[in-house]
């Protein structure tokens, strides 16, 4: 029998990879839906057999991201829709007063410490490597719910390389919403405007602009 539910998650749900990690769980699991952030947390529609829909509401609690706490979850049951295909992240819901929980900042993760060790990689020697599982988040958030146009990050853009990782959520862990690109002058640029890339500059840290610390630093 094919079933349709609303989960209404509270919790520290936002700037932790958790919707693209309900993507990637919910279409592994051949369900259909949305998944997106509000002011309370996250909100998820869920659509398909009960018994893969009972399966997500399990691995739900017992597989979230390491930085990812669920405080809550509040289900409601809808009508099946017949015209959907496939299982979407959709723009947050602004409006009325946040409830939710704020993501500490949090130390570097051992995978992106792996990306900036490896002579390899192209985040090697990158000083502002981050991901859903570290990095940034209290520091520069501006605006609820956390996207990043709602961060300190929102004026920096990405190369096409950090962009197209970004935006794919089968990537694991993801690029979040704090992500700093590692090329050319989205990685720093300085009050007069200039690019520099931290690689390569030795200037110390402390006479860098604050706002642009406060901004890359993780």
């Amino acid at each position: 029998m094919t079933i349709r539910q609303r989960l209404a998650i509270a919790g520290r749900v936002q700037g932790v990879g958790f919707r693209p990690w309900v993507a990637r769980l919910a279409g592994g699991l051949g369900l259909t839906g949305l998944v997106g952030n509000d002011l309370a947390g996250a909100f998820i529609e869920l659509q398909g057999p009960a018994a893969a829909v009972a399966e997500f509401a399990v691995r739900l609690r017992a597989e979230t991201p390491p930085l990812a706490r669920i405080d809550g979850v509040a289900v409601r049951d809808l009508p099946p829709r017949a015209d959907e295909a496939g299982f979407a992240i959709v723009e947050s819901h602004g409006g009325g007063a946040p409830t939710l929980a704020i993501t500490p900042d949090a130390a570097v993760c051992p995978a992106c410490a792996r990306e900036v060790l490896a002579p390899g990689d192209r985040r090697h020697g990158h000083a502002f490597a981050s991901c859903t599982d570290c990095g940034p988040r209290y520091s520069i958030i501006t605006g609820l719910p956390y996207d990043r146009p709602q961060t300190t990050m929102a004026g920096f853009a990405m190369c096409p390389a950090c962009a197209a990782e970004y935006a794919c959520c089968n990537r694991q862990p993801c690029k979040g919403r704090g992500d700093a690109c590692c090329h050319g002058d989205t990685i720093f640029r300085c009050a007069a405007g200039r690019a520099h890339d931290r690689r390569h500059r030795p200037e110390r840290q402390d006479r860098l602009p604050g706002r642009a610390r406060r901004d890359l630093c993780v």
